[in-house]
């Protein structure tokens, strides 16, 4: 991969104290999701070159990821995620690539999370 490895050893170590101290000021990981160090290989990397795009208009959602009505009502049990929620772009693109896929894998764990709270109220 070309890693400057002392670079990356020095990440892992304030990773690492991260998660042993529950708070993340570095890389602003909430502490619920401290739970696993990244403490013996043997370790994996990858090279991603995103391509994907997102939408200009889409479905208006809030924060939960339900579709809203006219009057910002969201609609029950219903959820809208990635490409197809409207707001994440305005005029047009930004320059970043794989901003699309990161908000696709992140609205996508939001609206499973509170669907399944949506099924746990309903039992």
């Amino acid at each position: 991969m070309g890693l400057p490895i002392a670079a990356f050893e020095r990440t892992l170590k304030v990773y690492n104290q991260a998660v042993a101290d529950g708070q993340d000021d570095t890389f602003l990981k909430p502490a619920a999701e401290l739970k696993f160090g990244v403490n013996q290989g043997p370790f994996y990397a990858i090279k991603e070159h995103c391509a994907i795009l997102g939408t200009l208009d889409g479905v208006a959602v809030d924060r939960n990821c339900q579709p809203v009505t006219k009057a910002g009502q969201p609609l029950k049990d219903l959820y809208i995620v990635g490409n197809n929620v409207n707001g994440l772009y305005s005029d047009g693109y930004p320059s970043y690539e794989g901003i699309a896929n990161g908000f696709a894998f992140v609205s996508g764990w939001i609206a499973a999370a509170e669907a399944g709270k949506a099924v746990q109220e309903a039992e």
